[in-house]
């Protein structure tokens, strides 16, 4: 049965480093969220257009590469608006005046 690929990840993706495939990369960034900043097809260690090699920046540990299978992507959190909350919807009524309804 091939093998299902997963979606390639963009650059300024949020990735949670949750596992380390090789004795080479540093176990500081275990565990740790940080940020892609590079997706290479280049970098000469076995990358392929289609599992590229990623370069994670993460605060105050510093820059490494990953595979996709080292990671897991972030979700955002959503959160209202200033002065909002989540019970808070504006209607716009026929008039052009918001009607407020929760």
């Amino acid at each position: 049965m091939p093998r299902k690929r997963r979606p390639i990840l963009q650059v300024g993706t949020k990735v949670k480093i949750v596992k380390l495939s090789d004795e080479s990369a540093n176990v500081k960034f275990l565990g740790r969220v940080g940020t892609i900043r590079r997706v290479q097809i280049d970098a000469g260690v076995g990358e392929t257009e289609y599992d590229p090699f990623y370069q994670v920046a993460v605060r105050g540990v510093g820059r490494d590469g990953f595979w996709r299978e080292e990671m897991q992507v972030q979700r955002r959190k959503t959160r209202p608006a200033s002065g909002m909350s989540l019970a808070t919807i504006v209607v716009e009524g026929a008039n052009g005046n918001p009607d407020r309804t929760s």
